[in-house]
């Protein structure tokens, strides 16, 4: 995925009139990772460009809010008195692991390199009417292919409406890894955003994403999705 491309959908806002004077308070919490499941024919690791091997994230999808991830972003939107704000569950709302350099016969770690974020923006919420919006855009490099500018990364829009109690959503993504996004509404249950990748890739689709877009109810619960995830 380029940066070009992230940029691009950060740039998208949806018509949303005049605000409203008065709305009750809730607090939308959403959350998304971007990780390395294991893969079929090497569990806890994966080929790098290099020959060399790194550790995935040793897991397949999960809602839990500290799940292992290469990438992620944790926030609350806030609406109180009308006045929408992002709360930080953490230090910072995007976040990057480090890299594990590992070995290919034992899995056993060689080294770890802190992973710099290359895209780290979290836009002021918006509000008109009852829909508040709020967009995230979160990279880092693709520690599988060192040689190329491919990015783990992603660019979000969310877009919550407060007559509804549906989160609106419109997303880019890489075609690696896997990318997964959660939400719930005034502590309720855990909603599933959505689920992407990983997918096949070559030099052909070097720099391509994934278009994501939907919607979800926050106020009752969804089918759970399949559990299984891997990569070859």
């Amino acid at each position: 995925m380029t940066m070009t491309k992230m940029v691009g959908i950060c740039a998208l806002w949806y018509a949303l009139g005049v605000a409203s004077a008065d709305a009750a308070d809730d607090d939308i919490h959403i959350w998304i990772r971007g990780f390395i499941p294991d893969a079929a024919t090497m569990p806890g690791m994966l080929k790098a460009s290099d020959g060399g091997c790194i550790a995935t994230d040793r897991r397949s999808w999960s809602n839990a809010t500290d799940a292992s991830a290469r990438l992620s972003s944790d926030f609350h939107l806030v609406l109180n008195d009308s006045t929408p704000a992002i709360r930080a569950t953490r230090k910072k709302v995007n976040a990057a692991t480090a890299n594990r350099q590992v070995d290919c016969q034992t899995t056993q770690e060689l080294a770890a390199a802190p992973a710099q974020l290359v895209a780290d923006q979290v836009g002021e919420p918006v509000q008109a009417q009852e829909k508040t919006q709020v967009t995230v855009l979160a990279a880092v490099p693709d520690p599988q292919r060192s040689w190329s500018s491919s990015t783990i990364g992603y660019a979000a829009t969310f877009t919550y409406d407060r007559n509804t109690r549906t989160l609106e959503y419109q997303a880019a993504t890489g075609l690696f890894p896997a990318y997964e996004a959660y939400a719930t509404l005034n502590d309720g249950p855990v909603i599933t955003v959505f689920r992407s990748g990983p997918l096949a890739r070559n030099e052909s689709t070097e720099g391509t994403s994934v278009e994501l877009k939907g919607s979800v109810s926050l106020a009752a619960k969804r089918p759970k999705p399949p559990t299984n995830l891997t990569v070859e």
